[in-house]
């Protein structure tokens, strides 16, 4: 993200009178501000009488508390120094500021002893035209903190439905709840990296002011975190931001195909898919980066794979696709709950099984672990690739299964070819079960196909690419598949 402004604060007189209709907070009347931002809340009130992209279901149940915070100043756009080199060794300058108000979401547990002193700061995806969460898996809530940041403006304001007819602007914060959201504001995606710093600052370990939206943990480290096109973009803040703001103790982009985004605020006639750049890591960072990518991106992903060091892992998933059949379920079950609509763009079949999410629950812990003295997460196998007609394709086993790759039990005890992208679901993957035949003569037993899915769920278990409860839900739902009958 954007170094941090160092401007001054802007006047507080007239977002007391915004929020008076809002039912903040007693604390809203004397906000508290830190270096570079004001901070409001907790928020509360509105239509709708909750945040947008909350919790789905009652977080109470976990031991967390859901809060949500309006946060605004100054924030800097910037530009690269010179030709961006796919090594991702560059610098960017400040170009100028402008206003913003935009809001936090902040998840963290109710017993201030349970807190692990790590907190997860997500990048919303906004690629629906809406905020969305896509990386706080299960494990998140089990001592850490998450605090998802509204950093671009298609999250605040939604697509313009004159250029995105099939995403109406209805999507944004301030058309969902204006009574809530309408003071917000992002006047361009060029402030989203410097936003994303003032954001994380207001609940790092440094932060200042009475008003404090960690309720007084004791924040010691920070992860920053983002899928898909927010990968993109935290590609672009490690490679031009971090090494000099330094915010983070690790980054980990996921699902981003060795892409980065742009810098400036890209053109109303251009697609988003025309200003990403293929890019590297950079390696002369001392936070630590650990990068994801499923099947889907592995292709893309291939040009520019890197080496693991002491300061970077790297891991792609077999069989995985970008949006996995489970994970897009539960992006539907939360826009039905808030009365959104997408595009009907998904294909009528079988899509990827093969879900990133819970090797992504792994990494979050182990990296959680790296940065406070631990042993970096285990190296894992690349995809392997092969050249057919000219061109690389990826290498696959008798049944058509990537060979290599992050091993889940999904591609060791398989129960169905599974494609993290095919020709009929370029994002989604595909699915296509075996026949009866052949699950008796790979199970021939309903006992051997358990016992099968058991230890391949507790090697994944061991290398650390799926928590135990993953492991766990593996071999129950082994346990209660009719197969090979």
């Amino acid at each position: 993200m954007n170094a941090m402004s160092r401007r001054e604060i802007m006047a507080s007189g007239g977002a007391l009178a915004i929020g008076a209709g809002l039912g903040v907070s007693s604390a809203w009347a004397t906000p508290a501000v830190n270096a570079v931002t004001k901070i409001t809340g907790p928020i509360t009130g509105g239509a709708h009488g909750r945040p947008f992209s909350s919790y789905l279901g009652d977080i109470s149940t976990v031991g967390y508390v859901e809060e949500e915070y309006f946060i605004e100043g100054e924030a800097n756009a910037y530009e690269p120094v010179g030709e961006i080199q796919i090594d991702g060794k560059f610098r960017v300058e400040k170009i100028g500021a402008k206003p913003y108000r935009t809001r936090l979401l902040v998840r963290r547990p109710i017993n201030q002893a349970k807190f692990n002193g790590t907190v997860i700061v997500e990048w919303l995806n906004v690629s629906a035209g809406f905020d969305i969460a896509c990386a706080d898996p299960r494990g998140i809530y089990d001592g850490f903190a998450w605090v998802g940041v509204s950093a671009q403006r298609v999250g605040v304001h939604g697509y313009e439905a004159a250029l995105h007819p099939p995403l109406p602007p209805e999507k944004g914060l301030v058309y969902w709840d204006p009574a809530r959201y309408g003071s917000l504001s992002i006047p361009g995606d060029s402030l989203s990296y410097d936003i994303f710093t003032q954001g994380a600052r207001a609940v790092g370990p440094h932060r200042t002011g009475k008003l404090d939206p960690m309720g007084g943990l004791k924040v010691r480290k920070l992860i920053a975190i983002g899928a898909s096109q927010s990968g993109y973009r935290l590609v672009s803040y490690i490679n031009g931001i971090q090494k000099t703001e330094k915010v983070f103790d690790a980054l980990m982009p996921l699902v981003f195909a060795g892409r980065s985004a742009p810098w400036v605020d890209a053109s109303p006639n251009s697609l988003m898919a025309r200003w990403m750049a293929q890019s590297k890591i950079r390696d002369d960072l001392t936070a630590k980066v650990m990068a994801i990518n499923s099947e889907t991106e592995a292709n893309a992903y291939r040009a520019v794979r890197q080496a693991d060091t002491g300061r970077f892992r790297y891991w792609e998933i077999a069989g995985a696709s970008h949006g996995a059949t489970a994970q897009e379920a539960r992006i539907k079950r939360i826009m039905d709950r808030d009365g959104l609509t997408a595009p009907n763009n998904a294909p009528p079949l079988h899509t990827s099984d093969v879900m990133w999410t819970p090797t992504c629950d792994a990494a979050i812990l182990q990296v959680h672990r790296w940065i406070n003295g631990g042993p970096a997460p285990r190296a894992q196998a690349k995809i392997q690739f092969e050249t057919t007609g000219g061109k690389p394709v990826i290498k696959r086993d008798q049944h058509g299964n990537a060979i290599g790759g992050v091993r889940l039990p999904d591609m060791d005890a398989p129960i169905a070819k599974t494609l993290g992208s095919s020709k009929d679901s370029a994002w989604l993957g595909q699915t296509f079960p075996f026949s009866r035949d052949e699950l008796k003569r790979l199970y021939p037993t309903h006992q051997a196909y358990v016992a099968q899915v058991k230890a391949a769920a507790d090697r994944a278990v061991k290398q650390g690419v799926i928590p135990p409860y993953r492991g766990a839900e593996y071999v129950a739902e082994a346990q209660g598949a009719a197969i090979p009958d």
